[in-house]
């Protein structure tokens, strides 16, 4: 059996709320590479970087970053799509130890 026959049943036997899941996930991952380019992602990881410094709950830096994608940046994506780039951006700055 090749790889790609392994994989279609491992799919096929998944519960079909899991599917359901999947579908979703990668709906917002697509509309996130559809609407971040390069430039507006930089702006975004450079105004992270900022608001991290500051002496703010994380609600309130958190609403500055959004409140930034949202009008400033003018991403239209979904709010969940948007807030799954964000916490990723928070994610990786972290472990490279920027913020």
């Amino acid at each position: 059996m090749n790889p790609f026959q392994w994989l279609a049943n491992l799919i096929k036997g998944l519960p079909n709320w899991v599917k359901v899941f999947l579908d979703l996930v990668w709906d917002i991952l697509a509309d996130v590479f559809k609407q971040v380019t390069s430039e507006a992602y930089e702006n975004l990881k450079s105004k992270i970087t900022v608001v991290a410094s500051m002496n703010l709950t994380n609600e309130e830096k958190f609403q500055q970053v959004w409140d930034y994608a949202r009008k400033d940046l003018a991403l239209g994506m979904k709010d969940s799509a948007l807030k799954l780039l964000i916490e990723a951006i928070v994610s990786s700055l972290k472990n490279i130890g920027q913020i």
